[in-house]
C-alpha cells in the first residue's frame, strides 16, 4: 500500500476503533425517532411512526404520524433493521431485533462516519498546504479536541452532514484546478445528499455552492470557457443534484401536501402553540453560541482561538478555499442564532455547529507552520482533549436530568458558570470517582414537559449517570449475563 494511501487508513482504522470503542452500544434520543422509521418501513413498507409515538412528530395529510427528520438520515438505518432481524433469528436468546440493530448501527454506523470525516479533512489539509505532517495533525486535533469526537458517538446526523460538506469543499477545491467534470458532479451529488440528510444543512450547502461556483467561473477568464464550463456544471446539477430534490420534494408532498414542507413548524406548533421557529434575538443567540459557558462554541472547543485568526492568514494564501470557511460558518452561526432552539436541545455544545467543526480546523493550516505558536497549539490541544473525553463518558443528558430549569429552550442559564454543562460534567466525574455520585434533579418553577422543564427521579438520573461506554452502560442495563456476553463477543 503507497503511503498515500497508508496514511488516511490507518487514520480511519485509528479514529474508527475509538469512536467504537466510546460508542453506547444503542441509538439515543432523536435517532431513536429515525430508528422507528426505518423499522417501520421494513414492517410495514410505509414510512410513517407508529400510532403510539408521542414525542416529535407532525401530522400528514392522510393523519398518520410523521417524522420531520431527514430521508437520508432514517434510510441508512434500514440496513441494520434487517440485520437486526436476521440475528434476532439466528440468535433467539441473545436480544430482540431492535436491541441488535441499534447495537450494530451505534458501533458500526456512526463510528465510521466520524471516522471518514477525518479523512476527508486531512485530504483537504494535505491539499492545501502540501504537508503532511500539518494535515495529520489538524486530522488528529479535530477527532480528539473538538466535539467531533462527541458526535460522532452520539448517534446523531451531524458526522453525515459534516461528510457531505467536507466532500463539497474537496470537490471545489479540485474543480478550481482541473476542467474535468467529475468534480462539478460530486458537488451537486454531495449537496443533494446532505439536504436530504438534514435539510437546515442547506444553510450552508447553498451559500458554498454559490461561492464556490463564482470562484470556479472566475478562474476562467475566456468567455468561451466560461460559457463551457457553465454547461458543464448544468449538466451535474441535473444528473447530480436535480434527482436528490425530486426525491426530497416529492417525500415531503407524499406526508405534507407540499414539496417545500419538511414538518419542522408543524411538529413544533403541536408541541407549543404560543411558540414559533425564529424568535431568539439575533445578537442574543450570537453572543450565546459563541462564548456563553453553557453552550459557547469557543469554550467547548478551545481550539478555535487559534483556528479562527488562523482563517486569516489562510485568506493570503488560500482566498477561495478561506472564503468558503468563512461562509459556511458565518451562515449557520447566524441561522441557528435565530433559531428558537438554537442549542440543539439536550446535547454538548452547540450541536448545529458541530458538523462544521472539521473545516475550521483548516484554520490551523498556517498557525502551525511557526515554530513560536506551537506551544500555544499544545496547549490548547492538552486543554481540548479532557474536554471531548468528558463528553463522551455519560449521556450528553445529564446534566440537564440533574436540573429540570434547563428545557430545550436555553435562558439565562447558559450565562451561568456553575450551571455550565461543561463544569457540571467535571464535577460529576469527580463525585463518581470519590463515590458519591449526584442523583438529586434540581425542580423546575413550572412543570412543562413539551420543552422538557420537568422533575425527575433519582432512578431517572442514576440511568443516565452510568457510565455510557459498551460494555459498562450494557452492564448496567442488562440483567441477563448471557445476553451481556454474546453482544460482547458479537
Amino acid at each position: 500500500m503507497s503511503r498515500g494511501c497508508k496514511e488516511p487508513f490507518l487514520l480511519f482504522l485509528c479514529f474508527y476503533l475509538l469512536y467504537a470503542a466510546t460508542s453506547p452500544g444503542d441509538l439515543i434520543a432523536d435517532s431513536q425517532i429515525r430508528w422507528r422509521v426505518a423499522a417501520q418501513l421494513v414492517d410495514t413498507g410505509w414510512f410513517d411512526l407508529p400510532p403510539e409515538e408521542a414525542y416529535r412528530y407532525a401530522i400528514g395529510r392522510d393523519g398518520k404520524r410523521y417524522s420531520f427528520y431527514g430521508l437520508a438520515a432514517w434510510a441508512c438505518l434500514v440496513p441494520f433493521v434487517l440485520a437486526g432481524e436476521w440475528l434476532a433469528v439466528l440468535l433467539p436468546h441473545v436480544g430482540t431485533p431492535d436491541m441488535l440493530g441499534q447495537f450494530l448501527a451505534s458501533l458500526l454506523l456512526f463510528p465510521a462516519c466520524g471516522a471518514l470525516a477525518l479523512v476527508l479533512v486531512y485530504s483537504l489539509a494535505l491539499e492545501a498546504s502540501g504537508d503532511r505532517p500539518i494535515a495529520r495533525w489538524i486530522a488528529i486535533a479535530t477527532g480528539l479536541a473538538t466535539m467531533h469526537w462527541h458526535h460522532s458517538v452520539s448517534t446523531g446526523d451531524e458526522m453525515q452532514t459534516a461528510i457531505c460538506i467536507l466532500t463539497c469543499f474537496w470537490a471545489f477545491q479540485r474543480a478550481w484546478n482541473s476542467d474535468h467534470w467529475r468534480f462539478p458532479l460530486l458537488v451537486c451529488g454531495a449537496a443533494g445528499l446532505g439536504a436530504c440528510v438534514r435539510i437546515s444543512s442547506l444553510v450552508v450547502l447553498v451559500p458554498v455552492f454559490i461561492l464556490g461556483l463564482s470562484f470556479d467561473l472566475a478562474a476562467r477568464p475566456q468567455r468561451a470557457a466560461r460559457r463551457s464550463r457553465l454547461r458543464q456544471w448544468l449538466v451535474a446539477a441535473a444528473v447530480g443534484l436535480a434527482p436528490w430534490a425530486v426525491l426530497l420534494g416529492g417525500y415531503n408532498a407524499v406526508r405534507f401536501g407540499s414539496p417545500l414542507q419538511s414538518g419542522y413548524a408543524p411538529a413544533l406548533l403541536s408541541r407549543a402553540s404560543d411558540m414559533h421557529l425564529f424568535q431568539t434575538p439575533l445578537l442574543d443567540g450570537l453572543t450565546a453560541m459563541l462564548f456563553s459557558p453553557g453552550k459557547g462554541v469557543i469554550v467547548f472547543n478551545p481550539l478555535l482561538l487559534m483556528a479562527i485568526p488562523g482563517l486569516f492568514v489562510l485568506q493570503r494564501e488560500k482566498h477561495r478555499l478561506a472564503a468558503l470557511i468563512v461562509v459556511s460558518f458565518a451562515s449557520s452561526l447566524i441561522f441557528h442564532s435565530k433559531y428558537t432552539f438554537w442549542a440543539g436541545d439536550f446535547t454538548w455544545g452547540p450541536r448545529y455547529l458541530a458538523s462544521l467543526m472539521a473545516v475550521m480546523m483548516l484554520g490551523l493550516i498556517p498557525i502551525l507552520r511557526f515554530a513560536a505558536l506551537r506551544a500555544l497549539f499544545v496547549a490548547l490541544f492538552a486543554l481540548s482533549v479532557p474536554i471531548q473525553s468528558a463528553s463522551v463518558i455519560y449521556n450528553y443528558g445529564l446534566e440537564f436530568f440533574q436540573d429540570g430549569r434547563h428545557g430545550i429552550v436555553p435562558d439565562a442559564y447558559v450565562w451561568r458558570v456553575a450551571e455550565s454543562q461543561l463544569v457540571c460534567r467535571f464535577r460529576n466525574i469527580a463525585l463518581h470517582a470519590l463515590g458519591h455520585p449526584d442523583y438529586a434533579c434540581i425542580p423546575p418553577p413550572v412543570e412543562r414537559p413539551e420543552l422538557r422543564q420537568t422533575t425527575r427521579s433519582p432512578g431517572q438520573v442514576r440511568r443516565m449517570h452510568v457510565v455510557h461506554f459498551f460494555p459498562f452502560k450494557a452492564r448496567a442495563n442488562i440483567d441477563s449475563r448471557t445476553v451481556f456476553a454474546a453482544l460482547l463477543i458479537l
